[in-house]
């Protein structure tokens, strides 16, 4: 008896990681596109998905919100979801508290925007992140608290600056401040590869 899955595929659409959406609605979504229209109760898609009633609903709203999902609500029966064409979803619009953002926070809005060629607007974030980053870094020294993890991520988000800047140069206006401060990254990198050229010992 031949007990393997026969697969069946639908379609993701290629620009769903522009939306930014968390594990939980990713995963409803995606158990949604698979249905078509949905009738389970939502105690049976949380079973499903594996996940709790609550994260189900606030998955629902999230994809309700972004036009990805729509409910028709049913007097004494289960609701019903049923999926949109990407066609019909709502642009993303990258919204991040900027009160409360941290350096990650803008990192990752940086690689949304670019994803949706927003060249500009990713490049700002990014540098963004690049200075909290470092003000999180001064702050881990002067506590003496380990800096490795930070260091890690300072290079790791002038390496994105590094590579949108040599893809996008002539789509981008740079002012000053931007200008003097990627000139300050490539010296950066200049100088990390030098430190980490092996000498050879005299003998």
């Amino acid at each position: 008896m031949n007990d393997r899955i026969t697969w069946r595929f639908t379609p993701i659409p290629v620009d769903l990681d522009s939306y930014g959406l968390d594990p939980y609605a990713y995963r409803i979504l995606t158990h949604l596109l698979r249905r078509k229209t949905c009738y389970a109760s939502l105690k049976n898609i949380a079973a499903l998905c594996r996940m709790s009633v609550r994260q189900v609903q606030h998955a629902l709203k999230t994809l309700e919100a972004n036009e990805m999902v729509v409910k028709k609500v049913r007097r004494g029966k289960t609701n019903i979801y049923t999926t949109n064409g990407p066609d019909s979803w709502k642009l993303p619009e990258y919204f991040i508290d900027e009160e409360k953002a941290d350096a990650q926070d803008y990192f990752n809005r940086a690689l949304l925007l670019r994803e949706r060629e927003d060249f500009q607007g990713a490049l700002a974030d990014l540098l963004k992140s690049l200075d909290l980053y470092e003000q999180e870094l001064s702050k881990a020294r002067r506590q003496g608290k380990a800096t490795a993890r930070r260091e890690q991520d300072i290079r790791d988000t002038e390496n994105e600056i590094r590579r949108l800047v040599d893809k996008r140069i002539a789509e981008l206006n740079l002012d000053d401040r931007m200008n003097e401060r990627i000139k300050r990254i490539y010296n950066n990198c200049s100088n990390s590869s030098e430190d980490d050229s092996d000498d050879s010992p005299e003998e």
